[in-house]
């Protein structure tokens, strides 16, 4: 009969851990509820459930996961490790990161200036701005 009521007990206690685990979980809290929920069953529901909504965090991953992915192959490497399987260093890799930022801007820049340029074309084809005025912006654009 003992045996029958601590067997309940358990299965009461693993139903309850479940069930406050997962309204914790949903909640968006990353926090471990079942022991709560096996030991203090409704008691640790309510406060579960009273407990707001998590707030959301932006989460960035080379923090999180300390690792730092080579630009050159892509492979990802752990903080501890030095030197990428490609033969890239961790120091070279932070500069090549830099250097791609610098390029996408110059695109960027470069493209503005093309997009401005065909807005002087279309003027020029209007006849609003001379042509020595178009050239003249032509040159300070593409910097010739």
């Amino acid at each position: 009969m003992t045996a029958i009521i601590i067997i309940s007990a358990l299965v009461a206690g693993v139903i309850w851990g479940v069930v406050v685990d997962k309204v914790i979980e949903n909640k968006g809290y990353s926090s471990n509820w079942f022991w709560w929920g096996f030991f203090f069953g409704i008691f640790a529901l309510i406060v579960a459930l009273t407990k707001p909504e998590a707030p959301k965090t932006k989460i960035i991953s080379d923090t999180n996961d300390r690792s730092w992915e080579c630009v050159a192959c892509g492979a990802k490497n752990s903080m501890y490790v030095g030197t990428c399987s490609c033969g890239n260093t961790r120091e070279k890799n932070a500069r090549l990161k830099i250097e791609k930022i610098e390029q996408d801007n110059t695109s960027v820049t470069e493209l503005n200036n093309l997009n401005k340029l065909k807005s002087y074309k279309e003027l020029l084809d209007q006849g609003v701005v001379t042509q020595e005025e178009f050239d003249e912006k032509k040159k300070q654009l593409l910097d010739l």
